[in-house]
């Protein structure tokens, strides 16, 4: 059989199988570990969920986890060991990435470090924070994996496939973040230049009810100009009165073929039982 053959062979065979064919001779490792055994794989997914103590990180084929690994808190810092950057080798072939957290902490500039290094070639991302505790304007500075994220994937996307879809969604807040680093957000989403990207905050209670600091025009416009695109954003409220204060801010980015390439905002108040429908 040519080796040729053999190649095809291990592209179509399960994950966890073609992981162990590296041992078989080195003609097959090297072959396992270029790009060319990946790049067709379109159910390859890898996960990261954070955690108080811990990151995980899985790698998904269609719906079967293949491989976990945990980097765990040890003296105020995570220890990164050497299963996590080989997963991180075969987790930058996947074509979705998915990312949710439930904590962060001041000390993930190691995360950080290596997770913006990794040549990305994801063409659908979501990012969800949905925390009781909520956040407020620290806990999104120090959120410095979202931004690392978006701009290293900005950075490959001349040599991979360009992004279908980009989701982040942010639950809970106390309150929403400062209005440089929404638009650093919402511009970093702008240069991925998906098919479609959405941006939501829920939850957040004080910001003044008629007022928002981030629903202005103004803020948008060079972003949507440079990279050509439009964007709507809807502003949903509970009424002063509803015993239940919620509010929802949702922003939908899309391509435009052609000018002009501009933002609509919409404010719509809700009753409180069907704000979350």
């Amino acid at each position: 059989m040519n080796f040729d053959l053999q190649k095809e062979i291990l592209r179509r065979l399960p994950v966890t199988i073609t992981l162990k064919c590296r041992h078989v001779c080195k003609a097959w490792r090297d072959f396992v570990h270029s790009p060319s055994c990946w790049v067709h794989r379109s159910f390859l997914t890898l996960q990261i969920l954070t955690h108080r103590t811990h990151i995980t990180f899985s790698l998904f084929d269609i719906d079967k986890k293949i491989v976990s690994c945990v980097c765990r808190v040890e003296k105020n810092r995570y220890r990164i060991h050497e299963n996590i950057s080989q997963l991180l080798y075969y987790g930058k072939f996947a074509q979705r990435l998915d990312i949710y957290r439930g904590w962060m902490q001041p000390f993930e500039d190691d995360i950080v470090d290596i997770l913006k290094n990794v040549q990305w070639r994801f063409k659908s991302f979501v990012y969800s924070h949905s925390s009781c505790c909520g956040m407020d304007e620290d806990a999104y500075i120090l959120d410095k994996m979202l931004m690392s994220l978006l701009q290293s994937r900005s950075e490959t996307l001349e040599d991979f496939n360009l992004v279908d879809e980009c989701q982040i969604q942010i639950d809970y807040t106390k309150a929403l973040p400062p209005v440089n680093l929404h638009v650093d957000i919402f511009t970093a989403l702008c240069q991925l230049r998906a098919t479609k990207s959405q941006l939501v905050y829920a939850g957040w209670n004080n910001v003044e009810y008629g007022h928002c600091p981030v629903l202005d025009e103004d803020l948008y416009t060079d972003a949507l100009e440079k990279y050509k695109l439009q964007a709507t954003v809807e502003y949903r409220h509970t009424a002063r009165t509803s015993p239940c204060e919620i509010q929802i801010m949702t922003f939908n980015i899309t391509k435009r073929d052609a000018p002009p390439y501009a933002i609509t905002i919409s404010r719509k108040e809700l009753e409180a039982y069907k704000v979350l429908e």
